[in-house]
């Protein structure tokens, strides 16, 4: 493509001059419109003397002054524009300076001092007359610009040539503009210099609100060495993306706004005009930005005073309010919850408060270490270091502990102390809770948590989340989002942890068998994430500790000595213990006390019958016997659709089951109306109400009344399979279960024990039946429940000697595999997948386990010996007889390495691979099995893994030597895997499968 330079003029200049209406309105758009023409000016120049061997190189952020600066001193060269095409250039040039320099407007006897006027925010002039004159003086200015340059160069050929070459030329004459400017196909046939950043150089293009770019690293070595001088400049263009990025989130349209760079005074200063949109009208604003010499970004406020860049979204934020319309929220939403409590429980609140005791876990959830953790103090220091990675927080215990309570009460203490003192450093906290409501999206959530503020949108909020000024608290992740929670767990958050770009805090809660399953599982298998997860464990009450709360809640211990050893672990967990203690308030004459699941169970049902009256007799609509099965169809209903909410046509059909009468408006007059007294609000939507219990733990007591009533209906125990199948069921209900129905319970675990290996068998049965198994194992001391189980998927596995000879484990999944110490067991383990097998000693498991794949386990411990290595484990079974030796085919200790290390990233999936740049050797313990295979075995590992393009390398900010992360493109799991639909993955075993 080759033009006329008059034409690229024309076009450059065409979204400036199009908009002149001919009134005084045109002044901003005139401005704009010379600033583009002192930069064509500028990299005219810089191309020319460096054709010339001149001294002029770009800078990062060129402002006007700077530009007219070079230019001005090009005019004193006396080797610029030697020959025919650098004359002409700098007679244009000569032209075009005269011009500013002789510009005069009524009140301004330079453009300075227009320009200056503009950029502090004040208005030109507030009389139309010389608002009117200062308009075209400053037309005339662009027309005389335009002029310069188009009578001098007009005529010269510009167009591309060869790969990305520009070339302004005549006759034989040409001078390169790469890369100050780019050729583009259509109008407005070329880009110029805007600015320099590290990696890339981006460019102005007039009309277009997206500036192209292109990165330095693919230039020649003589540009990169040009422009060396730029790319050290680039911090303050760096910092002009942030700020620019961050100001869109509070604009009507979230377009990020112009900006430039100041002159004279102002040089080094980033300024950007922007118009803030808030709840009454949109707010002009020009504010300014620097990035200090000790590399600090900051803020000038309207007191000229330089501050952190934090103080500006503070401020933009309006912070005080916005802290105290969120401490608002909490305390409503904190009443709302002791309320619902006091209700529930049927008796007077109390203070009464037990430890809240938090330790870190791994991902097995084994404590790292004794030390308590402050959760808070943990939180804050994470929002004030440079990181590389966005740091998760994810708690996690048992449904009833408190995770709720915890959370809401520190988001609520933050929230009161920036109300007060809004200069603290540290950050709010938005709390989204996950009571009552399923939310199609974390973002849904997010604003529903921020419409009490009127000040912020999730656009926001995740602004200040990336500076450390918010951190998103996500209460109840499991519940929150319902059945596509587990589905897919990191659906909703994926989103907020890539606009987070490595930075930021969040914080989410789950029970633990949400983290070990479905979380873990999406996390090995999710791609690019730049996220550092630290686990969290809340505690469970120990005996001491219980006693003394129900002491404080005025219940001695004394009437709570005839409970189960069941009831008083479960008195652990604060959910229980409230409930025990408010029974007893309510029945203090009463000898004895019920089972602790009926006891929470009857104070539900009592609080929910209250709302189930005849408005006009006060008659309940139904019994309590009616009640319990119209939440036990509420919760299998719950089950097969994989959601923790019914909408109000649902419940009318569950309370006709329960019933039994199919109209119901015609013998319980009422009752369809009232129903809807126990539903609420979907946040949703604004028309739908919905039913959803007011605790996890209720919606498993009533699941647990659905599988008892199976079970108890006998005969081949299908009504108790077809539950099964529904969905995945916690633990917890097959302890009361177990409990509840003891010979029915073994009797439907042993016929139900064995479902084969077909793939038609449901996920969700073959998981529950293996919790129920381990359930019964544990209750039976460690003696097996069925001498037999097929394709279950089960958890830990302790076996002990007793009244048992053989086990036959067929087609299972089992975590962890111990043996008895002691007797004459046999244990069959044919074609079954083990995470870890475990034995005193290797006589102990030659001896017991019979029928065992060794590719089928993944690490073996013997005594106090571990390996989980691939090869290792092979060779121990061959060396004790329990497996041949097997043939080798291909690099074997390439292939075993790379299934190990593949393994323990997919496992320790929360964790990083960040490794030194110079060597790819990590620094980090957490990453100590790096050390299991000589290093030359991993680096081969890591260079197969990025030349068949299944990771990268990604530079990362971090104190110390210069350090790089491992960025999978493909799924760690899906490697391990195999997968067959993916050709990278099938090259990067093939090329292992090969080797001699």
């Amino acid at each position: 493509m080759t033009i006329n330079f008059s034409a690229v003029l024309d076009a450059l200049s065409a979204p400036y001059t199009e908009r002149w209406t001919n009134s005084a309105s045109d002044a901003r758009e005139c401005l704009a419109l010379v600033d583009l023409y002192v930069r064509m000016a500028w990299t005219l120049t810089l191309c020319e003397s460096r054709r010339t061997g001149g001294h002029h190189r770009p800078v990062s952020t060129p402002g006007m002054g700077t530009m007219l600066a070079v230019v001005r001193a090009a005019q004193k060269d006396s080797t610029f524009g030697s020959d025919p095409l650098g004359a002409a250039l700098r007679a244009a040039t000569a032209d075009l300076v005269q011009a500013i320099d002789t510009f005069r407007a009524p009140q301004f006897n330079s453009l300075t001092a227009v320009r200056n006027r503009l950029d502090h925010g004040e208005a030109l002039s507030t009389k139309e007359a010389e608002a009117s004159e200062l308009a075209e003086r400053l037309r005339q200015l662009c027309t005389a610009m335009q002029a310069a340059l188009t009578q001098k160069l007009g005529a010269f050929a510009f167009g591309a040539s060869g790969e990305q070459e520009v070339l302004l030329s005549v006759g034989t004459d040409s001078l390169s503009l790469k890369p100050l400017w780019v050729a583009l196909d259509q109008a407005p046939h070329a880009g110029l210099y805007g600015h320099a950043g590290k990696d890339e150089v981006n460019y102005l293009i007039p009309g277009n609100h997206q500036r192209s770019s292109r990165s330095i690293d693919k230039m020649t070595a003589s540009e990169r060495d040009w422009l060396a001088e730029a790319g050290k400049q680039g911090a303050l263009s760096r910092f002009a993306k942030q700020v620019t990025a961050d100001v869109a989130a509070y604009t009507e349209d979230h377009t990020a706004p112009d900006y430039h760079f100041g002159d004279d005074e102002e040089a080094g200063w980033l300024v950007v005009p922007w118009t803030r949109a808030t709840s009454d009208q949109n707010q002009p604003r020009l504010d300014r930005f620097r990035v200090s010499q000790t590399d600090e970004k900051q803020w000038r406020d309207p007191n000229n005073q330089w501050r952190p860049y934090t103080a500006f979204l503070k401020e933009i934020s309006n912070w005080p309010v916005l802290a105290r319309r969120i401490g608002i929220g909490l305390a409503e939403a904190s009443r709302s919850r002791r309320n619902e409590e006091t209700a529930r429980l049927g008796a007077a609140p109390s203070n009464a408060r037990g430890p809240a005791r938090l330790v870190e876990v791994d991902s097995d959830l084994k404590p790292v270490s004794g030390e308590s953790f402050d959760l808070q103090d943990r939180i804050d220091k994470a929002c004030e270091l440079v990181k590389p990675s966005t740091e998760v927080f994810f708690l996690v215990g048992q449904a009833g502990l408190g995770k709720t309570e915890l959370m809401m009460s520190s988001a609520q203490e933050r929230a009161k102390l920036l109300e007060v003192t809004p200069d603290d450093p540290r950050p709010l906290y938005l709390f989204v809770s996950s009571t009552g409501r399923t939310l199609a999206s974390l973002e849904d959530a997010v604003n529903s948590a921020l419409n009490i503020t009127k000040l912020l949108s999730s656009q926001s909020a995740r602004v200040l989340c990336r500076n450390g000024l918010l951190v998103l608290i996500v209460d109840g992740f499991d519940e929150l989002l319902g059945s596509s929670g587990y589905e897919n767990a990191l659906g909703s958050l994926e989103p907020w942890f890539r606009d987070l770009g490595g930075k930021g805090v969040v914080v989410a809660s789950a029970r633990s068998s949400y983290y070990l399953t479905q979380y873990q599982r999406s996390l090995a298998n999710s791609t690019g994430l730049n996220v550092e997860h630290t686990l969290i464990e809340l505690q469970p009450w120990s005996r001491a500790d219980a006693e003394k709360f129900l002491e404080d809640m005025g219940t001695p211990t004394g009437t709570a000595t005839d409970l189960s050893e069941r009831d008083w672990r479960l008195l652990g967990i604060p959910f229980f213990a409230k409930a025990f203690a408010a029974w007893r308030q309510t029945h203090a004459g009463l000898q004895g006390n019920q089972p602790l699941f009926e006891i929470v169970v009857g104070q539900y049902l009592d609080r929910e019958a209250s709302k189930l009256t005849d408005e006009h007799h006060g008659a309940p609509l139904l019994n309590l016997a009616e009640l319990r099965t119209l939440f036990a169809e509420v919760a299998e209903m719950m089950l097969q659709q994989r959601t923790r909410e019914v909408e109000l046509p649902e419940l009318v059909q569950c309370a006709q089951m329960a019933t039994g009468i199919e109209h119901l408006e015609l013998q319980r007059p009422g009752l369809t109306n009232r129903l809807s007294a126990i539903c609420a609000m979907a946040v949703s939507t604004s028309t739908t109400k919905k039913f959803s219990f007011s605790h996890e733990v209720m919606l498993d007591c009533f699941v647990t009344i659905v599988v008892e009533n199976a079970l108890r209906r006998g005969g081949d125990f299908s009504g108790v399979r077809r539950v099964l199948e529904l969905a995945k069921i916690q633990a917890d209900v097959f302890e009361w279960i177990t409990e509840r129905c003891p010979a029915e319970t073994v009797a439907c675990v042993q016929q139900l024990a064995v479902l084969g290996a077909s793939p038609e068998v449901p996920l969700a049965l073959r998981e529950n039946m293996g919790t129920w198994w381990s359930t019964l194992l544990r209750r039976s001391q460690g003696v097996p429940p069925s001498r037999r189980a097929v394709g279950l998927f089960m958890g830990t596995i302790e076996l002990t000697d007793g009244d048992w000879a053989e086990l036959s484990l067929v087609d299972c999944q089992v975590e962890f595999l111990k043996v008895p110490a002691h007797g004459t067991h046999r244990i069959r383990v044919a074609g079954t997948r083990i995470g870890l097998l475990a034995g005193e000693d290797a006589s102990r498991i030659k001896a017991t386990v019979v029928d065992v794949a060794p590719e089928l386990v993944g690490a073996l411990q013997v005594g106090s010996e571990w390996n989980d290595a691939k090869r290792a484990v092979r060779a121990w079974f061959v060396e004790q007889g329990m497996a041949t030796t097997e043939i080798a085919h291909g690099d074997v200790e390439a292939l075993d390495a790379a299934d190990y290390f593949l393994g323990k990233i997919e496992r320790s999936s929360h964790i990083q691979v960040v490794v030194k740049e110079q060597g790819h050797l990590p620094d980090d313990g957490r990453l100590s099995w790096v050390g299991h295979y000589e290093s030359v075995v991993w680096l081969a590992f890591l260079d197969r893994l990025t030349r068949h393009k299944l990771a990268h390398w990604e530079s990362i900010q971090a104190s110390g030597q210069a350090k790089v992360r491992l960025v999978f493109d493909v799924a760690p799991a899906k490697i391990r895997q195999r997968a067959i639909d993916n050709s990278k993955v099938a090259a990067f075993w093939a090329e292992m499968e090969r080797a001699p």
